[in-house]
């Protein structure tokens, strides 16, 4: 892997991954990608794969990334019929499940910076049989193991 001990090889990469531990990999340097630049990728695909309305729920952690979201979304023409800021042990998961089953939306951008949260959700949306094809759950800088593993 390039940026590991003993290479002479520098990475740099927008991961926040915790895998990549400056121990494991001295010469990885990190940089922090524009939201704008990120939100215009989202709509981009949202038009490219014809989806016209897409929900949202976030943490507090992302909450400057998602209102640069949802204008850009705005912007490209796209509707977000429900948005909502999510605080752990305040609000229940399936709280935000049901508001956001009563929009019409089948699309929901899930931005929470803890994996065992999305793990919640996930779990939630399935004994509620919210899933796939009538659903689906788009959940960006995450694999599918950071979310198993939680």
């Amino acid at each position: 892997v390039i940026g590991r001990k003993g290479s002479d090889l520098i990475q740099i990469s927008g991961s926040t991954s915790p895998i990549l531990r400056d121990s494991i990999h001295p010469r990885l340097y990190r940089v922090v990608s524009s939201s704008a630049i990120y939100a215009d990728l989202v709509v981009e695909l949202m038009k490219q794969v014809g989806w016209t309305r897409i929900s949202e729920v976030h943490d507090f952690h992302h909450i400057a990334t998602t209102e640069v979201l949802i204008n850009k979304v705005s912007k490209g023409g796209l509707q977000i019929p429900y948005t909502s800021l999510y605080f752990p042990g305040h609000q229940s998961i399936e709280c935000i499940l049901q508001d956001f089953s009563v929009t019409g939306s089948t699309i929901l951008y899930v931005s929470f910076s803890q994996s065992r949260d999305i793990a919640e959700l996930l779990c939630s949306a399935y004994a509620s049989k919210m899933t796939w094809p009538r659903y689906l759950y788009f959940v960006p800088d995450r694999t599918p193991s950071d979310v198993l593993d939680s």
